[in-house]
């Protein structure tokens, strides 16, 4: 798994770092709210990540599922169910639009 860096991440969402596509946007973003999710599940979630990994939910939230916590809950789980694989390599559960 590649190290994820939240402070990163959450900094070219602040920005607005161009994508190519809305595709290029939204692939990053559902990868990096996933190592959020597995973080904060193993427990290694801890101080300024906390916050980081917060604005990547809201911006996933509201960019990629219409603003539906339903939507992006069972994405992800469909996701975990499947063993990550936009994490880990696999075949993808793709969220709508992605």
């Amino acid at each position: 798994m590649r190290p994820f860096c939240p402070a990163v991440f959450a900094a070219a969402l602040a920005v607005g770092v161009p994508a190519a596509s809305a595709s290029d946007f939204k692939r990053p973003l559902l990868r990096a709210y996933l190592s959020c999710e597995v973080a904060a599940q193993s427990g290694s979630l801890v101080g300024p990540s906390i916050a980081q990994c917060s604005a990547i939910y809201e911006t996933l939230k509201r960019d990629v599922f219409d603003g539906s916590f339903p939507a992006l809950r069972a994405w992800y789980e469909a996701e975990k169910a499947s063993g990550y694989p936009l994490l880990y390599g696999g075949e993808a559960v793709v969220a709508a639009g992605a």
